[in-house]
């Protein structure tokens, strides 16, 4: 664990993140098959928007890298709730996170995790949420031994 680095992304490291990305959405198909499938050209498509957000104030990407090689990445973004509606609350929302299989279970992903929490608490940010697959028992664990606790439950209906 101590050779890993938690640092900003680069563009330089857009493909690669694009690539565990895909690793990502195919752990949840595995997972949950009703869950989002990927594009046949997600990898890249997320690459791109990974790129478009490394210089935007409201998202913050984070890579772990081992060895000179990216084995983990999250994303995070600054999100608003109604202002009109609600009492003005900011909050940081964990988009994504992936941790390669060879690493869980290290503590890389306690790592980002709490690196994105700094990032968050030094804009003044008191709160993460995030989603968590309902079939992911062992993203649960994660969660539940990273601090997190149950919100709010997301439902589905097919029409």
């Amino acid at each position: 664990m101590d050779d890993i680095i938690i640092r900003p992304a680069t563009e330089t490291d857009v493909n690669q993140i694009g690539i565990l990305w895909k690793k990502l959405a195919d752990y949840h198909q595995i997972r949950d098959a009703r869950l989002p499938k990927p594009a046949q050209n997600g990898a890249i498509l997320y690459a791109q928007r990974i790129e478009s957000q490394l210089d935007d104030p409201y998202h913050h990407v984070l890579v772990a890298e081992a060895q000179g090689q990216i084995v983990g990445y999250v994303l995070g973004m600054i999100a608003d709730y109604m202002a009109d509606v609600f009492l003005p609350e900011s909050t940081g929302f964990l988009a994504d996170i992936f941790v390669d299989e060879a690493y869980r279970g290290t503590g890389v992903g306690k790592k980002l995790v709490s690196t994105l929490g700094l990032w968050f608490k030094s804009r003044g940010i008191g709160t993460m949420e995030w989603y968590v697959a309902s079939e992911n028992p062992a993203a649960q664990a994660f969660w539940q031994a990273v601090g997190g606790k149950e919100l709010i439950i997301r439902m589905r209906l097919n029409l």
